[in-house]
């Protein structure tokens, strides 16, 4: 009763500490009946707490400013810079055994590293569904993700990132700017001279932002 805020998520801590999040961060603490508010860093008026998770000791937020924590024993919050090609709203958030966060965004499903500060993102860029409406983990260690008419059971452990970029094809062969050959063709030998300059036109893909 003591919170007058628009509650986006509520968990209870093994400790017994019973969080929600609004506007702000509302703790009630074992064996207490009032709510204590903590603010976010960098909180604004727009922002708003929309998912709570927690590991050991560390409460993972989900914000409309991206992704916060909150460390039960220190009480300190720290705010965790992900990509900027990734949509910093995050509308649910979960953890898999191996203690990687699972965040649905417009940006679709980011996966979060938190010990080497690494993200994976699955979307139609690289064979995932467009978005997200809902993830949730599940006891076998596996995600299951709700997207538009269909549930997807991910594997983590079978996720991994694209390290390596498709070989390069060329495309064209240039001739003293003069004489040029698209690829591939039939004949693909050329005779040159000594003297004769040559440069190549190529296409190549990369996984940096996929």
């Amino acid at each position: 009763h003591s919170v007058d805020h628009l509650i986006g998520d509520t968990m209870e801590s093994p400790n017994g500490n019973i969080y929600a999040g609004g506007k702000q961060l509302f703790i009630l603490k074992k064996n207490q009946t009032t709510f204590t508010s903590l603010s976010i860093l960098n909180e604004n008026t727009s922002n708003e707490i929309r998912a709570l998770n927690m590991k050991d000791s560390i409460l993972w937020i989900g914000s409309r400013n991206g992704l916060y924590s909150y460390n039960e024993r220190t009480a300190a919050i720290t705010q965790y810079d992900l990509p900027p090609e990734v949509n910093q709203v995050i509308l649910a958030l979960e953890i898999d055994l191996s203690g990687n966060l699972w965040m649905i965004t417009a940006s679709g499903i980011v996966i979060y590293n938190p010990a080497d500060s690494t993200t994976m993102i699955l979307n139609e860029r690289n064979g995932w569904p467009s978005s997200f409406s809902s993830i949730k983990a599940l006891p076998n260690g596996k995600i299951a993700a709700g997207s538009i008419g269909k549930i997807l059971i991910i594997d983590p452990l079978a996720l991994h990132p694209d390290t390596e970029s498709p070989k390069p094809y060329i495309t064209q062969v240039v001739i003293d700017e003069k004489e040029r050959y698209f690829l591939p063709n039939a004949d693909t030998t050329f005779q040159l001279k000594y003297n004769q300059r040559i440069s190549f036109q190529y296409a190549s893909l990369n996984y940096q932002t996929a």
